[in-house]
């Protein structure tokens, strides 16, 4: 567990390896059985064709009573579900595993999936905490905004770093994943 990874950053420091966290942030099906609320359900039946989570089951938090969620779950092009970006508990679960990467003695942590899905049938995608109206980009960046202040109040030094969707990089505007360049250069050391 825990102690197995400090002790693995140790060694990686006293061969002076900088050590990076990668955190896929809306993209995650750890929390889905604990709190079904925050992660994006189907409109309509159709799941999708393949199943990247399933091999991850062993990720999935587990709750007390063995328990899984029977909420048909709206899941991307390649079967991979979704945090609504605009949860409230879900923002404060990334924070907390942040923190945790931090304790852990990471010198870096880097966010994949920092955005809105752009892949699969995202009509059908229903939300619960986003109101369809708020921009994207306007959740994206109180998030990233809140994310760097907090993070940073918790350890200055920490080099935080996000994956940017390529063509959001070159693009004015969002292209309706909720990332502008502007919004991510403010928040972030170094984008990928």
């Amino acid at each position: 567990g825990e102690e197995r990874i400090k002790n693995l950053i140790g060694e990686l420091k006293r061969k002076d390896i900088w050590a990076i966290a990668r955190i896929a942030v809306f993209k995650d099906a750890s929390q889905i059985d604990m709190y079904p609320e925050w992660y994006l359900k189907r409109a309509s039946v159709r799941e999708a064709s393949r199943d990247e989570c399933s091999r991850k089951r062993y990720l999935r938090a587990k709750r007390e009573d063995g328990g899984h969620s029977s909420a048909l779950f709206w899941r991307d092009q390649r079967g991979g579900y979704w945090l609504d970006p605009a949860s409230k508990g879900a923002q404060a679960y990334i924070r907390d595993i942040s923190k945790k990467m931090i304790n852990l003695g990471f010198d870096e942590l880097q966010f994949d999936y920092i955005r809105f899905p752009s892949d699969g049938d995202i009509q059908n995608a229903l939300y619960p905490t986003w109101d369809g109206r708020t921009p994207k980009y306007e959740v994206m960046k109180h998030f990233f905004e809140s994310l760097h202040g907090e993070l940073k109040a918790y350890k200055p030094e920490i080099i935080l770093s996000a994956d940017m969707f390529g063509y959001a990089a070159l693009r004015a505007g969002d292209v309706g994943i909720g990332q502008r360049l502007e919004d991510i250069g403010d928040n972030f050391d170094f984008i990928s």
